[in-house]
């Protein structure tokens, strides 16, 4: 069978050794041995992010590593100053996960930031305004890319702005009672 990634499962029994799930892996064209059993494996299945292979003990489960957004919402909103905080939860895999965080640059390169782990946490500035974060997740076989984040930084509206606004509209506001309550002249 083939997942989403390309790669191909197969199994391979022998007479004098246990029988093998292997993966032919689409990026490096390596072969990569995900499971040994000591009677035979027979037929494979992808399914939900997962491989299932059957044997004389019955059906198991291989589950592919995939990486979803651990917010609510992958727009952040903050005022300069602010903390900032992106984070992914990666399920699945073989052997150990490694994260490392980009950005996406004006010009459409990436770069790396953060160190290895499933948050990034910045300070907010009005420089951000804009900018897209991912997170890529490697274990030993597969590297996948979380869903992008994007920043919404504003600034707030000082608060002496703020009280000359709202004397503005009650003064727009007042004058439109005025107008309301003179009468029309007479024909």
């Amino acid at each position: 069978v083939t997942d989403a990634f390309g790669n191909v499962y197969v199994t391979a029994t022998s007479w004098i050794a246990p029988s093998q799930l292997l993966m032919f892996a689409a990026e490096s064209g390596g072969l990569v041995t995900l499971a040994e059993y000591a009677g035979r494996l027979e037929t494979l299945r992808h399914r939900d992010d997962r491989i299932y292979v059957s044997c004389a003990d019955g059906i198991f489960y291989f589950p592919l590593l995939t990486v979803e957004a651990a917010l609510n919402d992958t727009t952040i909103h903050a005022a300069p100053g602010k903390t900032i905080v992106l984070a992914v939860e990666a399920i699945g895999g073989v052997g150990e996960k490694h994260y490392q965080w980009y950005r996406v640059t004006a010009q459409k390169t990436t770069e790396p930031v953060g160190g290895d782990m499933s948050h990034f946490s910045m300070t907010a500035s009005l420089e951000d305004n804009g900018s897209s974060f991912y997170c890529e997740v490697s274990d030993d076989v597969f590297v996948v890319q979380s869903p992008m984040f994007e920043i919404v930084v504003q600034a707030p509206v000082p608060v002496g702005q703020g009280m000359v606004l709202m004397g503005a509209l009650a003064l727009l506001s007042l004058a439109g009672t005025r107008a309301l309550g003179r009468k029309l002249p007479a024909s």
